[in-house]
């Protein structure tokens, strides 16, 4: 399944389509993260993607907030502490501090979201 994400991520990316190039590159992160050790090469060049791609989106696309959430939570996972950081931190500058108190879990009625740590640690199914 890893190969199939990072052909469509690929692919997305060599046609322009860069919100889908990002998912997809989110998604083979995640996916590989799930199944293989964090510092596997395979995983740190679809981190390494997966931020490059998110890099480029216009802070309006729709599913900017979403991707960049989740491609934190990858960075974080694969020991990219300063490049998740930096992505929340870009995050939270341009969704303000309510984003912040989101990803910290600590808005009322909110929870911190589970992606690809959770998956990684078997939290998730």
């Amino acid at each position: 399944m890893g190969d199939v994400l990072e052909v469509q991520a690929a692919t997305a990316a060599a046609a322009g389509a860069a919100v889908r190039a990002a998912e997809r590159w989110i998604a083979t992160a995640e996916h590989r993260l799930y199944w293989t050790d964090p510092r596997d090469r395979a995983v740190q060049l679809a981190a390494r993607n997966a931020l490059h791609c998110w890099q480029k989106l216009d802070d309006d696309e729709p599913e900017w907030t979403e991707l960049g959430r989740r491609l934190a939570e990858v960075l974080q996972a694969v020991g990219r502490a300063s490049a998740a950081a930096a992505a929340e931190k870009r995050l939270t500058d341009l969704q303000g501090p309510a984003y912040s108190l989101l990803i910290s879990g600590r808005l009322p009625g909110s929870a911190r979201p589970r992606g690809a740590a959770a998956l990684r640690r078997g939290k998730v199914r």
